[in-house]
């Protein structure tokens, strides 16, 4: 398994590589949405390891 900060250099160079993409092709070009759902992935990744989980408890009033 990658570390976070192996993760977070994932995200980094693929967010650059898309700018690289969509800047020449456009944001619409099959490579840039590609690259898109690929980042999208990595950051999911990141967001599901890092973030805290929220505990709701339940108020009853008497």
């Amino acid at each position: 398994m990658r570390s976070n900060k192996e993760l977070m250099q994932q995200i980094e160079t693929k967010r650059a590589e898309l700018i690289v993409v969509a800047t020449k092709e456009g944001f619409s070009a099959h490579r840039a949405v590609e690259l898109s759902q690929q980042l999208d992935v990595l950051i999911n990744e990141f967001n599901r390891r890092t973030s805290k989980k929220i505990t709701t408890k339940t108020v009853t009033s008497f």
